[in-house]
């Protein structure tokens, strides 16, 4: 009789696996399952919509468990026994009529298997047995063999609205009304989107619904857009068994339900590559990098920055955000594009000046004036920037760096100036003379900013030089105190601004360039604009506003030391990640743990092991190159590192695309001590209480179990090839020895020799070479009475230290044998 089918026998209890599990209880499904009982009742849909627990519901209700067989179909062990011929045959065997047979989540099967299946079913069917299947859409290959089956499809498992009011939930259209979305907890989610790696799932289904997933919404244009040829069966089979996608082929839409980008590229980030292959002639990075552009183009700032940094490596991105960082800067969203660009490691000796200069206006625009200076004295210093790129630079570092920067600035203007270097370009040789003269001269800037024509007008470059010019008209009107006549500075410098307003109402929406006019002046100052216009402006300056403080507080936090905890920007919300290193690694988030295959290269894992080890102190990269790449080349392994540092980001990622675990500073990195905690910490708490706390005997045999079950394996033991590692396990080892014979000496002198017996004990079985470890043997037994044993103890370690080492024992231990043959002390405690 196969083992695998005998143990799948409930027995009166609920499977093993959902034994802790919480179902909403769904009457009305389980009602029309219990119809027709004498045909298979299929149940058929993704994972995440509740096909299990309403599986689960059903052998309650009808059993209570009993004479029910809740079979594991993704065992290897069901598809031997199926190819065998045995499924239906045993299980008559163990049960009778009125059983239940429970087919969980069965895999895609072949022709064959499947027909062989099929009769399986059919086979206890007549003996009168109850069988319930649950299958995923691309996986229920037996649609065409069970005719008269029962099927509970997709659409039949979403929440209906009695449910979702009883949930306690409103505002659900049919993409959010999946078990999952309504009821379930972020692994439920997460559970949901893994389901896109089913095997035998179709590569180009799998990629429309990843598509469709990060696009959110759109038409199905959209989708052909980005994944060439999409075929009509693969959408009626997407809008009729994946409704959490909302497709809706008559009108040519679909509103997927919202989420988030680092939860969808987190569950399929390791497939994306094959699928896309297997579907289209593209690779990924040209994939990402079109749906990246339409969620710029649909003003999806942060979304398309979350989809790139997930999913495209360093080159890429940099392609990528020269391409659209001036959308991003006009749109008024500087910091997501910003904050990608510095999260890239893009900050290298290799950066362009043309990216350079890009940044210092992205940061200048945040308020970091410092940052803004030092990249813009980047490329004033920078042998390939052009004339343009220096003017531009020069302007930016006049205005936001101090002492010799700010001279070397300005001559770098005024030479600029004076040798026509940009006179080509009458946009920014209007900046730059009004710069250097309204100093001294504020009319004459205005002066300099109104001889411009309406294209140069419209250019960034002088735009920002006129709001700077009705700024400082506006401060030198408030100083004076004095009313001016028509001609005053702040009067011209006002109706060149509305003059300027007036060139970029021309554009279909406002820029970040026109909000800033319309604050320079006042929105109460500027007429005839559409109300909805001037409200966008409104959004935009809000939306920079925040920008700012959050860049604001970044900046603060980074500038505390390391070791220093800030309780105010502790956040709650992000999960504690634990991390197992000894007897082997185990990554938790939250209490979930981490799949291994998110990591991908098994450097990943030892990246994040030193990272540990150091526990929040900073690493130096130099340092990390040498530890993973010892005989590498230094630009070889610094590009093998940013990779790897990229690949352990993303297997860390939140639901938000973010990694709160991981920290980088300059050139060394580290985790957050906040979020991040580990078995070495645990390990070296149990360590001092054993050498410093008062002995007790009850507690440390606890401390000893714990020592004994979890720590005396070592640290990474499969870790064999990296040197670092294997030092730091040999000093772990070596630390557990002193504790151990510490404890044990400690134990004895409190009066406690049972349980020193049981620390010298392991002391000398683990470290057997260690003389110290022979002594606190000999010393425990001696207090227990085990006289003979101590002896031996004794002639062992004797034996050991001449044979081995060519010493003669210690005078503690030949003092303990000279007692020992003493009689007078009657087996009192003995002192070493």
């Amino acid at each position: 009789m196969k083992s695998f089918l005998a143990n799948s026998a409930c027995n009166g209890r609920p499977p093993k696996n959902l034994r802790t599990k919480k179902y909403r209880s769904r009457p009305k499904l389980v009602q029309k399952m219990m119809v027709e009982r004498d045909v298979a009742r299929f149940l058929v849909a993704p994972q995440g919509y509740g096909k299990t627990m309403l599986a689960f519901e059903y052998a309650n209700v009808v059993s209570n468990f009993a004479n029910t067989f809740w079979i594991n179909c993704q065992s290897p062990c069901f598809l031997r026994d199926l190819d065998d011929g045995v499924v239906a045959s045993t299980l008559s065997l163990l049960g009778g009529r009125g059983s239940l047979a429970v087919f969980e989540d069965v895999p895609f099967l072949g022709d064959g298997r499947a027909e062989a299946f099929s009769h399986d079913i059919d086979t206890l069917l007549s003996d009168g047995w109850e069988v319930l299947v649950t299958v995923t859409p691309v996986a229920d290959s037996l649609s065409d063999l069970q005719k008269d089956r029962v099927c509970i499809a997709s659409k039949d498992l979403l929440v209906d609205a009695d449910e979702i009011d009883s949930a306690g939930n409103s505002g659900f259209g049919e993409c959010d009304r999946v078990a999952s979305f309504v009821w379930g907890t972020d692994s439920d989610v997460d559970a949901l989107l893994q389901g896109m790696k089913t095997a035998g799932a179709p590569a180009e289904l799998v990629l429309v619904e990843f598509v469709m997933l990060v696009l959110g919404e759109g038409s199905i244009e959209d989708v052909s857009f980005v994944v060439k040829g999409v075929k009509k069966d693969t959408l009626r089979l997407l809008e009729e068994c994946y409704p959490h996608l909302g497709i809706d082929l008559i009108e040519e839409r679909f509103k997927a339900h919202s989420a988030p980008i680092g939860k969808i590229t987190k569950a399929c980030h390791t497939l994306i590559g094959r699928i896309v292959e297997g579907a289209t002639a593209s690779s990924r990075d040209a994939l990402v990098g079109r749906l990246a552009d339409l969620l710029v183009r649909r003003g999806m700032w942060q979304r398309s920055c979350d989809l790139v940094a997930a999913l495209c490596p360093r080159k890429k991105r940099a392609l990528w955000i020269e391409g659209v960082q001036d959308d991003f800067v006009r749109a008024g969203y500087p910091a997501c594009i910003q904050e990608l660009f510095e999260s890239s490691g893009l900050e290298g000796a290799s950066l362009s000046s043309g990216m350079a200069l890009a940044a210092a206006q992205r940061l200048h625009l945040l308020r970091d004036d410092t940052k803004a200076a030092c990249f813009a004295a980047r490329v004033l210093a920078g042998s390939d920037a052009s004339a343009h790129q220096r003017i531009g630079a020069a302007l930016l570092a006049e205005e936001c760096a101090e002492g010799e920067r700010r001279r070397k600035a300005r001559s770098a203007l005024e030479r600029g100036v004076c040798a026509g270097a940009v006179e080509e370009d009458p946009a920014l040789y209007s900046a730059a003379r009004a710069r250097l003269l309204e100093g001294e001269d504020l009319e004459g800037a205005i002066g300099a900013l109104e001889g411009c024509g309406d294209e140069s007008l419209r250019e960034p470059s002088v735009l920002l030089e006129v709001v700077r010019a009705a700024r400082l008209a506006r401060e030198l009107e408030s100083r004076s105190g004095r009313k001016y006549g028509p001609d005053a500075p702040h009067r011209r410098a006002n109706a060149l601004v509305i003059r300027a307003i007036r060139l970029c109402e021309k554009e279909d929406e406002p820029t970040v360039y026109e909000a800033l006019l319309r604050e320079a002046v006042g929105f109460e100052a500027v007429g005839d604009a559409s109300l909805s216009r001037r409200r966008k402006a409104e959004r935009i300056l809000s939306s920079l506003a925040a920008q700012r403080e959050e860049a604001k507080a970044k900046r603060a936090l980074s500038e505390l030391p390391s070791n220093v905890v800030s309780f105010r920007t502790a956040s709650t919300q992000v999960p504690l990640m634990h991390v197992r290193l000894f007897g082997g690694m185990e990554v938790r988030v939250g209490g979930e743990v981490v799949d291994e295959k998110a990591f991908q290269k098994h450097k990943a894992t030892t990246l994040l092991a030193i990272l540990v080890l150091h526990r929040g102190k900073e690493v130096p990269r130099s340092e990390l190159l040498d530890v993973l790449w010892p005989d590498t080349s230094s630009d070889k392994s610094v590009n093998s590192f940013y990779s790897l540092w990229s690949l352990l980001r993303r297997a860390l990622m939140d639901e938000r695309g973010a990694c709160p675990y991981l920290a980088k500073h300059q050139k060394s990195y580290m985790v957050d001590a906040h979020y991040v905690k580990s078995d070495v910490e645990e390990f070296e708490s149990i360590c001092r209480m054993l050498t410093f706390e008062e002995p007790e005997a009850g507690v440390w045999m606890e401390a000893f179990a714990r020592l004994e079950e979890d720590f005396a394996c070592g640290l990474l033991p499969s870790e064999a090839s990296n040197a670092y590692i294997a030092r730091l396990r040999e000093r772990f080892r070596t630390r557990l020895a002193d504790v151990y014979v510490t404890a044990a000496d400690r134990l004895c002198d409190a009066d406690e020799p049972r349980a020193a017996l049981w620390f010298a004990q392991a002391a000398l079985e683990r470290f057997e070479k260690r003389e110290d470890a022979f002594c606190a043997l000999m010393r425990a037994q001696m207090s227990t009475g085990q006289r003979s044993l101590a002896m031996d103890t004794f002639f062992e370690c004797k034996r050991f230290m001449k044979e081995d080492l060519g010493m003669d024992p210690s005078e503690r231990i030949v003092r303990l044998h000279r007692r020992l043959l003493d009689e007078a002390n009657g087996g009192s405690l003995v002192s070493a």
